[in-house]
This record gives C-alpha cells, sequence and structure tokens, in this order.
C-alpha cells in the first residue's frame, strides 16, 4: 500500500512538473505605445487593397478558431502580393504559412494565427527565408507553449527571418511560442539586413521573446518583451551569434522595454562569435528600461578563451539612457574584476534606481 501511494506521490509531482505555469499578465502602463490606432489599420488597408483571404476558405467555414485552414490560406499568400487575414482567429498546423517577396500582410482587427499543438522541435508560423520587401501589419499569433505535445526542442518561433532584406514588422502580437517570439538569422550564404520590427509586444514565450543570431541594420523601435520563461536562455532579447560567420552590424534597439523575464531583459553573448575570422561589432541600445527580469542588461561569458590565431571582437556596444529596476540578480551583469572586455562596453546615462552605472570598459587582451 505505502508503495502505490509512494508511486502515486512520484506521478503527480512529474506531472505538475511537466505543466507549465501561465504568467502572461502585463501591466497596463507598459501597453499604452502599442494601442494600434483603427484609423490608421483602415487607412492600410485602403492604401494596398488586400485580397480578403476569407475568399479562400471553403464554404461553411468557422470563425471560432478550432479547424485548420492552413492550406487555404496559403494559397491565397501565393497567388496575391497584397493580402489580408481573416477577420475571426484561425488554426494553422506545424507548417506555418510561408510568405513571399514583394508582398504586404495585413491582420485585420480580430485576426489571429494560433498554430495547432504538435511535437514538432522547430517551427515557424510565419516564415521569411530568403525573402525580400515584405511588410506584416499588426500580426497577432500564438504559439503552443502550453500545448505542445513533448518537451523535446525549443526553437518554436512566431516569426521566423532567415536570410531575407528589407522586412518590416509593425505592430506584433506574439504570443506563448515553444521556443521565440520573432528570430533573425542568415540562411546559407545569405544575411538577413535591414529588417525593422517596430512597436511590438512580445509575451509569454519560452525561450527568448527576440533573437537575433545574425544581420545587418537591424532596427528594433518601441518593443515590449515580457514573461519569458520555460527554457534557456529565458531573455527579452538574445544577440548571441552562433559562430565565426554570423554578423552584427548595425543592430539599433531604441525604446526597449523588458518586464519579468525569467533570467534577462537583454542578453549579448558574443563566445560563439569569436574565431579565425576579424568581426567589428556595432550594437546601439538606446532608452532601454527593465522591471523586473532576474538581470537587467547581461554581457555573458567575457572571459572565453581566445583560441589558437583567433582574434578578437572590434567594435562597440554602446548604451544610453538606461534604467533597470527591481532585479533578483544584478541590474548589470559582466565580469568586472577578470576581464579586459573583447571589444568596447559605453555606459552613458545608465542607472539603477538612483545608482548610475556609467563606465567605459576598452577592449583588448
Amino acid at each position: 500500500m505505502k508503495k502505490c501511494l509512494l508511486l502515486l506521490f512520484f506521478t503527480m509531482s512529474f506531472c505538475s512538473s511537466q505543466k507549465q505555469e501561465h504568467s502572461g499578465s502585463l501591466p497596463a502602463k507598459y501597453l499604452t505605445p502599442f494601442k494600434i490606432s483603427e484609423t490608421e489599420r483602415k487607412a492600410v488597408i485602403k492604401q494596398f487593397k488586400p485580397v480578403d483571404l476569407t475568399r479562400y476558405l471553403p464554404e461553411k467555414y468557422v470563425t471560432n478558431g478550432s479547424v485548420d485552414y492552413t492550406e487555404y490560406l496559403q494559397k491565397g499568400i501565393d497567388v496575391n502580393h497584397n493580402v489580408l487575414l481573416p477577420d475571426f482567429p484561425v488554426k494553422i498546423n506545424q507548417k506555418g504559412l510561408v510568405l513571399n517577396s514583394n508582398s504586404n500582410v495585413i491582420f485585420n482587427k480580430k485576426s489571429k494565427l494560433i498554430i495547432m499543438p504538435n511535437s514538432q522541435t522547430n517551427y515557424g508560423i510565419l516564415s521569411l527565408v530568403e525573402k525580400e520587401n515584405i511588410t506584416v501589419y499588426y500580426a497577432n499569433i500564438e504559439g503552443d507553449k502550453y500545448s505542445h505535445l513533448n518537451q523535446k526542442g525549443e526553437w518554436g518561433m512566431g516569426i521566423n527571418i532567415l536570410g531575407s532584406k528589407n522586412i518590416t514588422i509593425k505592430y506584433p502580437k506574439i504570443e506563448k511560442c515553444w521556443g521565440d517570439g520573432i528570430y533573425i538569422d542568415a540562411y546559407k550564404e545569405n544575411q538577413s539586413e535591414h529588417i525593422t520590427i517596430y512597436k511590438g509586444i512580445l509575451n509569454d514565450n519560452r525561450r527568448n521573446g527576440l533573437t537575433i543570431i545574425s544581420g545587418s541594420f537591424i532596427t528594433i523601435d518601441y518593443l515590449l518583451s515580457a514573461n519569458t520563461k520555460g527554457t534557456l536562455p529565458e531573455a527579452g532579447i538574445d544577440i548571441e551569434p552562433d559562430d565565426n560567420k554570423r554578423v552584427l552590424n548595425n543592430i539599433t534597439l531604441n525604446n526597449v522595454t523588458t518586464f519579468k523575464n525569467g533570467r534577462d531583459g537583454i542578453l549579448i553573448a558574443l563566445e560563439a562569435f569569436v574565431g579565425l575570422q576579424s568581426k567589428k561589432v556595432a550594437i546601439d541600445i538606446n532608452n532601454h528600461f527593465d522591471d523586473s527580469s532576474a538581470v537587467g542588461l547581461h554581457f555573458y561569458n567575457t572571459t572565453y578563451k581566445l583560441p589558437a590565431h583567433g582574434k578578437l571582437l572590434e567594435g562597440a556596444v554602446n548604451v544610453t539612457n538606461s534604467e533597470w529596476i527591481n532585479n533578483s540578480k544584478l541590474p548589470l551583469w559582466y565580469d568586472t574584476d577578470k576581464v579586459k572586455m573583447p571589444l568596447v562596453l559605453k555606459l552613458k546615462k545608465t542607472k539603477s534606481g538612483n545608482k548610475s552605472l556609467d563606465k567605459t570598459i576598452e577592449g583588448g587582451e
């Protein structure tokens, strides 16, 4: 009898540990800059005269988001440059929707893409792979963080931008993804270039809110990235090249708010970026405000060992007009006593409460 009770206890404990707690509340004070003007949305629709993808749905379609309409929406996207999502929630399968070059994709007031629970380690609800000249307006996307069919992988993305150019994402709201809200990287030999994310909300995603692996001229202007929790790194924004082949050229973060992320508000991890090729880093962070993430701004593993014939990173990370508060670990975290930074780090007009954190750390061995 005791063995049965003990087995029942461990079974219940395991099941409880597998179920993730919902933690996606957002303070109203942080949402004000991200309100969508319906007058503006109507003006965008009037400007582009998009084809309403509802016309591609089967007869007697439902409007409650319970039926998979992926193939119908994809057909409409494939044959039209400017499209308008149905004005109701739509279920999407693990294939996601693949966008095409030279297009405008507009979400209506009640549009929403909801991915079906799946067991994939990798997916993109919206995928832009080797594409160019695309603008996505008002995306509303929900992942399967709380309904994923197993515990494998961490790369279920809301919007996947790979090796693409001249991409603008305006007013996205992306929540509960198995991996990241938005992911930006190269694809084969093609870098992502001239990417703009404007007034986005990335909330309650499992791995990161926004990840920048590689790219040039990436501008993030007004972003709220919050409640990221579930699997490491658990950062609101993670800038982390996978290897020495990537680039970090003209990365600009303006007016970013990070809130209650499991680990870091902004994480900059450059260890893998060091190698045989000389690399120059250009990252500017202006007006970053973090509230209640474990760490406000984190420079990770700055004490790496330089490989044989490897070259120190050149360039700078500039942080201005930023504040980090209510951090359970540190507002600013880097290895101050052990390392000469591999590049220049400049902190200007930065603080935690009333304490100034300004300093300049020069690069070098």
